[in-house]
């Protein structure tokens, strides 16, 4: 119905929408969903309840995502005060949180009938726990100092009702399955087209009910689930909805926000003058401009007008010339700079590199850009921390020049042709890095080994690399001094990566 779709709570397949706190590993993957996709879910519900926490928080929507994705739970168990947690239900929740959906519990049915069998187990022990003690000051009708329960008595009542709530959940959410799995797009489809907004548009109302969370088909600003994180920065996250009939939003509703945050601009075909009502919104502190129109050096030197911008990204935007990207440097508040897919060369990346105060740098997806503008870049920017150069032309040449970055303790180089020659460069460098990507480059397990001589590195990310199949990453990262992440497929969640 139309309230799920406003609430933003529907699980579709293809696409990641929802709270990512409780995204299945398909789900956050982009793949299709059944069943057992909500299982997971509800799995994570139920560990928040008994641990008191959520199994996997990142600092961003992109990190927690990742963690639903690769990373294991805390057992319940080992979790402080949940010694006393049934051992069934430990198994349960365990169960129902499996990667792997195939091996995860398949229907909501058998966890129905799980939860009936420890329900029973749960009353059955109160029985005889009820049995040894005394009766209820009440029971006796006789003014007495209220007895307190017993404390085992009341963990597993608390238990006994999750257990119930489980069996209920279970048999709504199975109901659901059985009765919408055809017709489910059709129905969110025929909700949309139904949607009405519910406002007074002769009345003037505040900045949240305006920018409600909802699809319709007149254009809006939609508040999205998750916020954009840069560094230490947090922005609410607002994206513009272009309306079925292509109209752009109403701009200067944007004047009404009451906190600062970051604006995504997909599908858009800005028109003469939208720029300008766009950028008076005195809030604004952050900009994504994707696949939109007439973007161009007139575009960058009215964002340049701006600032106390903080973040900006730029994605297929090839209009934008040498002269354009120069008016960076005006921009002085300027932390994080994002430009993808726009055939950028030396001549670009030099006149970006003139805002030399940039702490994190995504270039992705820009094959023009080799060892040599590498080298420019780590020369240009002395504090730049984070630098992603995913998909471009690096072959690792000028690696030994990354020590000259003091602070560059970030680096993603997948999807490059790096070999074990650039590697050794890398490990000689004196860099400071703490984080480094690598998957889908062309290193073997020597390359592996000898990033050892990186003192600071803690974290490397690995995956789909033809001469280094995965069983021999397992074993290496055994013996080496930094954690492996390893990755079987490349994650394509663009729009939700983030600094």
């Amino acid at each position: 119905d139309t309230e799920d779709i406003e609430d933003g709570n529907l699980t579709l397949p293809g696409g990641v929408l929802g709270s990512p706190q409780y995204l299945s590993p398909e789900q956050a993957a982009g793949l299709s969903l059944d069943e057992r996709s909500d299982i997971y879910s509800l799995a994570v519900v139920a560990y928040e309840i008994v641990s008191g926490r959520l199994p996997f928080q990142g600092d961003t929507a992109f990190d927690t995502i990742n963690k639903h994705r690769h990373e294991e739970a805390p057992p319940l168990d080992s979790i402080s005060n949940r010694a006393d947690l049934p051992a069934a239900l430990n198994t349960l929740i365990e169960r129902m949180m499996v990667k792997d959906p195939c091996t995860r519990v398949q229907t909501m049915k058998e966890v129905a009938s799980t939860c009936a069998t420890i329900k029973e187990g749960i009353l059955e022990q109160q029985k005889k726990t009820q049995n040894q003690q005394p009766l209820f000051a009440e029971e006796l009708k006789i003014h007495l100092t209220p007895m307190k329960e017993d404390p085992d008595r009341a963990k597993n009542r608390k238990f006994l009702y999750l257990a119930a709530g489980l069996i209920l959940a279970a048999g709504l959410i199975g109901l659901a399955a059985l009765t919408m799995q055809e017709t489910r797009k059709k129905e969110i489809s025929a909700a949309v087209q139904k949607h009405e907004v519910k406002e007074d548009k002769g009345k003037l109302t505040d900045f949240d009910v305006n920018f409600k969370d909802a699809l319709v088909d007149e254009a809006m600003i939609r508040k999205e689930s998750y916020r954009k994180e840069v560094g230490p920065i947090s922005l609410d996250n607002y994206k513009a909805v272009p309306g079925s009939d292509g109209k752009c939003p109403d701009w200067s509703s944007l004047a009404r926000a009451n906190s600062d945050f970051y604006l995504i601009l997909e599908e858009i075909d800005l028109k003469k003058g939208d720029l300008e009502e766009i950028l008076k919104a005195p809030r604004l502190k952050g900009l994504s401009v994707n696949t939109t129109g007439n973007f161009d050096d007139r575009s960058m030197e009215l964002l340049s007008q701006r600032k106390d911008l903080i973040t900006l990204r730029l994605s297929h935007q090839r209009a934008i010339s040498e002269n354009g990207y120069r008016q960076l440097k005006n921009i002085t508040a300027l932390k994080s700079l994002e430009v993808n897919h726009a055939a950028l060369d030396r001549d670009k990346v030099a006149a970006i590199c003139t805002a030399d105060w940039l702490t994190m740098v995504k270039l992705r997806n820009n094959p023009a850009i080799d060892d040599e503008v590498l080298a420019l870049i780590l020369e240009k920017l002395p504090i730049l921390e984070s630098l992603s150069l995913e998909g471009c032309n690096i072959h690792g040449q000028t690696l030994d020049q990354t020590g000259k970055a003091k602070k560059l303790t970030t680096l993603y180089l997948n999807e490059n042709p790096l070999d074990d020659r650039g590697l050794a460069r890398l490990a000689k460098s004196g860099s400071n890095l703490a984080f480094l990507e690598l998957s889908d480059t062309q290193i073997t397990r020597a390359g592996l080994k000898s990033l050892s001589r990186l003192k600071n590195l803690t974290e490397l990310s690995l995956g789909n690399c033809p001469r280094l199949p995965s069983f021999e990453i397992d074993t290496l990262s055994h013996g080496l001094k930094f954690k492996i992440t390893q990755y079987q497929t490349r994650d394509k969640l663009e729009s939700l990566l983030s600094f």
